[in-house]
């Protein structure tokens, strides 16, 4: 009863005293940081306030820089790994890519900059590389999920990149303008 399975990133966090874990497990537990509960992103009331958020970011002109902290790097190195592991990237070469591509794009940018980073710096893989028999819309929906996405959200852009780009482009391709779709609102 006091175990349960989280990330190495939440790990980490929970061993350097950034996140706190109480309550009992598998599904009475709560997380905490800096004396404030956090969310699970994928329960309906994140997800609707991460529509709030963006629609409300859409009408306002300008937007003010996000803090960096330790937390939100590695939040935002946990959500490309894993988007890259959802691409069929093994965990070790995921690791290598993101680190090589956070020294050219810095360790405050954004998930999907990231990995559109590391999706151009490894044009030379094959898609027949990443590609685990799924097809190349599921995959960019998958991608974009993982990077913190609403479902809802990530499978209207895909549809909108397949439409503007079409299916015989390169995943890399397909992923990238799905992901200026989702950050367009």
């Amino acid at each position: 009863s006091n175990l349960i399975l989280i990330c190495d990133g939440h790990h980490k966090l929970l061993h350097e005293g950034i996140v706190t874990i109480t309550g009992a497990a598998p599904d009475q537990l709560v997380f905490t940081r800096d004396g404030r509960q956090l969310v699970d992103p994928r329960s309906p009331a994140a997800i609707g306030q991460a529509m709030t958020l963006r629609e409300t970011a859409a009408v306002t002109e300008t937007v003010s820089p996000k803090p960096r902290s330790r937390f939100a790097d590695a939040v935002r190195y946990e959500q490309a790994k894993q988007a890259l592991k959802g691409l069929g990237f093994k965990a070790t070469l995921a690791k290598q890519l993101l680190e090589e591509a956070l020294t050219h794009v810095g360790q405050d940018a954004e998930v999907s900059t990231i990995v559109e980073k590391v999706l151009a710096m490894n044009r030379a893989t094959t898609t027949a590389d990443v590609i685990e028999d799924q097809s190349k819309g599921m995959l960019a929906k998958r991608a974009l999920v993982q990077s913190g996405y609403a479902p809802a959200l990530a499978e209207a852009a895909v549809e909108a990149a397949l439409t503007r780009v079409g299916s015989d482009k390169p995943l890399e391709t397909l992923i990238m303008e799905a992901f200026r779709r989702c950050c367009e609102g």
